[in-house]
């Protein structure tokens, strides 16, 4: 099969330095192969799962997964069927840039855009590296021109991924990384601060000076991100309604629940919905096969 070619021409205009979207896949959206001249970091959303392809081999994706990309990779990416989504992050960074930064940190370390498998490196990603990634979602799109900002979100995402040694460093407990794994579950994060601190066998006090420590974070923005990732999804990937989702997040008021997600997201709930934050599955076929319609439609979030 003639694989398609993603050019950096196409991706990267008026000073871009970095692009950076959401795609969203249906069991029904064309798979087309394509290489390209760039990398690609892309991450799987919560909900729908797939599978990836590259240079005749498969990888599973699943909620969590985090892949690399390489220049010249040649991949497919396929939804499973089911009634959710697959829904990815993506970032491509242009391979000269891929390149300073080889020279610069891994001049004879193979790894990371770099790895020299078959399969481009890819890896499950933990809570805590889920929480970071969450919290680079929507800076990501004001940054797309600033290539010391844009250094700064990669560096970052190696050393969550392959941390250096730790020097005069607390370790974070094995029960903070525990009630951080689990207060993803909706089971968990609808009961609020408090389910939290329950996962934690700690008191909140303690938990919430730990947390600051090792995340700079207290235990109800832990609660309230997982809540909102939640709803984002929902709103995207179902139709239910916004009062439903209030509910399952957790939330008794639909004004504080508006305000939060408002907090997170920069547009209320049915915003969030009508928008075109998220790529719809036509604009899925962009990620293989660009046209002229789909040109200019990731927005940034209000």
């Amino acid at each position: 099969m003639k694989a398609a070619r993603m050019t950096e021409a196409y991706f990267f205009k008026n000073g871009q330095v970095f692009n950076f979207d959401h795609v969203s896949f249906s069991s029904r959206s064309p798979v087309r192969t394509y290489t390209q001249e760039f990398g690609t970091v892309f991450w799987v959303h919560p909900g729908g799962t797939g599978v990836y392809r590259a240079n005749g081999h498969r990888l599973l994706l699943r909620p969590g997964m985090l892949v690399m990309q390489r220049p010249k990779d040649r991949v497919q990416i396929q939804a499973n069927p089911g009634p959710v989504e697959l829904i990815i992050s993506r970032g491509l960074v242009p391979r000269a840039a891929l390149e300073s930064l080889r020279q610069r940190y891994f001049p004879s370390t193979p790894t990371f855009f770099w790895k020299t498998t078959p399969l481009p490196y890819n890896v499950k990603l933990n809570a805590a590296q889920r929480e970071w990634l969450a919290s680079w979602n929507k800076a990501l799109y004001n940054f797309q021109t600033n290539q010391m900002m844009v250094d700064l979100f990669l560096l970052g995402l190696f050393a969550q991924l392959e941390p250096p040694p730790k020097v005069d460093l607390p370790a974070c407990p094995s029960w903070l990384h525990h009630a951080l794994e689990a207060v993803s579950d909706p089971a968990h994060f609808r009961g609020g601060a408090p389910a939290f601190v329950r996962l934690a066998g700690r008191s909140r006090k303690h938990v919430n000076r730990v947390l600051r420590q090792c995340y700079g974070l207290t235990a109800t923005a832990v609660v309230n991100r997982a809540r909102m990732e939640h709803a984002a999804h929902e709103l995207l990937a179902t139709e239910k309604k916004i009062l439903d989702i209030c509910a399952e997040c957790g939330f008794q008021n639909l004004g504080h629940f508006y305000r939060v997600f408002e907090n997170y997201h920069k547009a209320t709930p049915r915003q969030y919905r009508q928008s075109q934050h998220f790529a719809t599955p036509e604009r899925a076929v962009a990620l293989v096969q660009p046209s002229p319609k789909t040109v200019g439609r990731q927005r940034k979030p209000r």
